[in-house]
């Protein structure tokens, strides 16, 4: 057996898994006390903070659940302390969810934090691979990620995201995302 020393290091965290924190920067929490999911989160989504009978400490993944008007409440980290993962469920990484009545701390802000976004049009139709400063949306009927260049003022079916924007694309190929999808950075300090 040969020992040696590191002789290469890569720019981007291996195995990282959509709401993971590539940087070396703390995330930004405005719910120091968390909240409970209203329905099932998607761990790599976004959620809405629910309005109507949610007490400032409920989180949808639906808009609707959560009020026509409900703002953005944050993003979902695969880091959520209080959540009852075992080992098997933390590598499964894509398909991690945070299931009704169960603690979340949706984070405003970071830098480099991972997910699979997709490149949309003024319509909301996926049109193109995510490109660095584009603008980032999340859609109103399940929290997912999308982005536009900063010429689109608004997108059918999603929320402007103002404040967060694409930091670092291709960290996979497309070929293991979807079609004008990738697996993405964004950084930003959610304002709206």
């Amino acid at each position: 057996m040969s020992v040696g020393f590191q002789k290469s290091v890569s720019a981007f965290v291996d195995n990282g898994y959509p709401g993971d924190i590539s940087s070396a920067q703390t995330a930004v929490n405005l719910y120091a006390k968390g909240g409970f999911a209203k329905g099932t989160l998607v761990v790599g989504n976004a959620c809405f903070l629910v309005l109507a009978g949610g007490q400032g400490n409920q989180f949808s993944a639906v808009r609707a659940d959560a009020g026509a008007t409900a703002p953005i409440a944050g993003f979902v980290s695969r880091n959520q302390a209080l959540a009852p993962w075992s080992w098997a469920n933390t590598a499964q990484g894509y398909s991690m969810n945070i299931e009704d009545g169960r603690q979340v701390m949706p984070i405003t802000g970071g830098q480099n934090i991972l997910a699979v976004i997709a490149g949309i049009d003024e319509d909301g139709l996926a049109d193109h691979v995510p490109l660095i400063g584009e603008q980032l949306y999340v859609k109103e009927i399940d929290g997912s990620l999308a982005c536009a260049p900063v010429s689109v003022t608004a997108a059918t079916g999603y929320v402007k995201a103002t404040g967060w924007t694409v930091s670092k694309t291709g960290l996979l190929t497309s070929a293991t995302v979807g079609a004008n999808q990738s697996f993405c950075a964004f950084s930003g300090l959610l304002t709206a």
